[in-house]
């Protein structure tokens, strides 16, 4: 007689799409919810019974899936995310470098845009915008580049592996004598 595994039956399968449906749930919703929805109060409020769903359908998960099941899922789902271990080669290295450049390029221009939209053109770059584009097209660029920004930056680390993000730990910790 063999023993039912923890992927087996109704009760894993339903577990199972009540543990991964709930993430699209909660990243979907900021993204889909305004376009169907005009006033900004009405779409925080379904985004936030979305999500709010999402995390009771999740909880509700672990109990048809069982400690075994859940922990399997949740292990192959965190597992996505792991840095890939091992040496990288030159190529993939060259990108991660590039990657990462990019996203500190992007985030000081952001950091620059802003500081000669206050300090050098004043308040009026608030109603007429600068270099020929209006304060919301201004806005909506500032917040690209800072998203931009922010992709690269993961995708730098990604690229780079686990070795790189050892190196650089290893590089901010303090391995001195005594402090003053």
């Amino acid at each position: 007689m063999t023993k039912p595994t923890a992927a087996s039956g109704w009760r894993y399968s339903l577990g199972f799409w009540m543990f991964t449906i709930p993430f699209a749930m909660i990243i979907g919703a900021p993204v889909v919810v305004p376009f169907f929805v005009s006033s900004p109060t009405a779409a925080a409020a379904i985004i936030g019974g979305i999500i709010i769903v999402g995390e009771v359908v999740w909880f509700a998960s672990i109990p048809l899936l069982g400690k075994e099941g859940f922990k399997e899922l949740k292990n192959k789902a965190f597992g996505l995310f792991a840095l890939p271990k091992g040496p990288i080669g030159q190529h993939r290295h060259r990108w991660g470098l590039c990657f990462l450049g990019l996203g500190l390029l992007l985030e000081t221009l952001v950091v620059l845009g802003l500081l000669v939209g206050y300090f050098v053109l004043g308040e009026s770059h608030l109603t007429e915008g600068w270099l020929g584009i209006s304060f919301e097209q201004e806005a909506t660029l500032f917040i690209a580049a800072i998203i931009a920004s922010g992709i690269c930056f993961v995708a730098s680390i990604y690229t780079l592996g686990a070795p790189f993000v050892e190196r650089l730990t290893a590089a901010l910790v303090w391995e001195g004598g005594t402090t003053e």
